[in-house]
């Protein structure tokens, strides 16, 4: 069997079209038509790769989440947390909200295990925000917390120096 070369096809693609198409009308239509279709799947395909800043915008509209950020102003810990629990189970894609959770978890409820969960899922869906760079030391402060709370203190010198290091910090 012979290869057949890429000219020797588009000639056998044209003359495919041309048989097809006796009309040349009918030949130019269908270009124009094929080109309209392909633009017009090519838009409506196209919002679909932009999902972030849609279900982002839909996270902060929400009424839950609006609250929980009222809480947090209003100092009430305890609603702000539950609300904002309910706006994670609303939605699937929802970074600032474990932000706001990861926060709370580490400073206002020592429990550092859901700190990093919700760091972590945070990074996951937002690792490009200027607060990325933060999430790194907030878990590192998290799992610090954690290893206090192990019997037997197993990183005691490392956690002396890093509360030192914090105390050096808050001195200057």
């Amino acid at each position: 069997m012979r290869r057949i070369k890429a000219n020797q096809r588009e000639n056998i693609h044209d003359n495919a079209i041309d048989f097809l198409f006796e009309s040349t009308m009918i030949k130019k239509n269908f270009k124009k038509i094929s080109r309209g279709l392909i633009g017009f799947l090519f838009i409506l395909l196209l919002p679909s790769c932009q999902s972030d800043p849609y279900t982002v915008s839909k996270e902060k509209e929400d009424a839950n989440f609006l609250k929980a950020k009222a809480y947090l102003r209003e100092g009430r810990k305890d609603l702000a947390l539950e609300t904002f629990l309910k706006v994670t189970k609303s939605y699937d894609y929802c970074p600032e909200s474990h932000f706001e959770l990861g926060i709370m978890f580490l400073n206002d409820f020592s429990d550092p295990i859901f700190s990093i969960y919700h760091l972590k899922k945070y990074l996951q869906q937002k690792p490009d925000s200027p607060e990325s760079e933060l999430i790194p030391d907030l878990i590192r402060k998290a799992e610090l917390q954690f290893a206090k709370t192990l019997p037997g203190r197993p990183i005691r010198a490392e956690i002396d120096r890093v509360d030192l290091l914090d105390l050096l910090d808050k001195a200057q």
